[in-house]
């Protein structure tokens, strides 16, 4: 009998041995196989934000008519050609940057709508500063992606020297939604009659300050549409 029992603990201890060593060997293998996308993906990240700053710093050259054009290339980011198991991921973190070309997309439609319904030539002023706040969002969103990455997967942290994106990502939203509740706040006095001598001595006009009903509503700043 006790021979027996020794025998039935025997193989009990062996299975849950084996069963330990697959389970390890799984996570192992499945925490490699995340280290090596969060690597690729932090790569795809920075290059991204680098864009993203160019834009954010882009106050337009002039062309040959002396309106103002982009002087930056429009940045992308191809995950489709990251190869990896994405499901080795953890599952939020995994759709955050799933959801970055969506994101991306939604950015170059407002952009486009503020280019078609905004202020026009020569200086397109709606236009770019959609742009740049549109890409400072994405710039913030990709940091913080790239930054978690690098926390949790055990990565060298971004050094920048010089030079913080994050630090001009955060300055550009914050002064153009600044900029843009003054000018809510100027349209709504002068709907109300209330603005007269103070729009002069503030180098403003009516129309400056008057957006198109329908450029109101792109929104490209969340309810204080910029």
């Amino acid at each position: 009998m006790e021979k027996l029992l020794i025998g039935i603990a025997g193989v009990f201890v062996g299975a849950l041995l084996t069963i330990l060593r697959e389970f390890f060997n799984e996570w192992r293998s499945k925490r490699n196989d995340a280290r090596y996308l969060a690597v690729r993906v932090s790569c795809q990240l920075d290059h991204f934000i680098s864009g993203c700053f160019e834009v954010v710093c882009d106050n337009g050259v002039e062309d040959q008519q002396g309106c103002l054009v982009t002087n930056s290339k429009t940045p992308t980011i191809d995950l489709d050609g990251i190869d990896g198991k994405w499901q080795s991921m953890r599952f939020d973190l995994m759709y955050r940057i799933l959801d970055l070309p969506n994101r991306l997309n939604y950015a170059k439609e407002v952009i486009s709508i503020a280019a078609e319904y905004g202020d026009g030539a020569p200086d397109y002023r709606d236009a770019f500063r959609a742009r740049q706040y549109q890409y400072a969002l994405l710039g913030i969103e990709a940091n913080e992606i790239a930054e978690t990455l690098r926390s949790k997967y055990s990565m060298p942290k971004k050094c920048y020297e010089t030079w913080n994106p994050l630090e001009r990502f955060i300055e550009k939203k914050l002064r153009l939604m600044q900029s843009r509740i003054i000018e809510s706040v100027a349209v709504n006095i002068i709907n109300f009659g209330f603005l007269k001598s103070s729009v002069v001595k503030a180098n403003l006009t009516k129309s400056d300050l008057e957006r198109k009903a329908v450029f109101d509503k792109t929104s490209y700043l969340p309810h204080v549409a910029y």
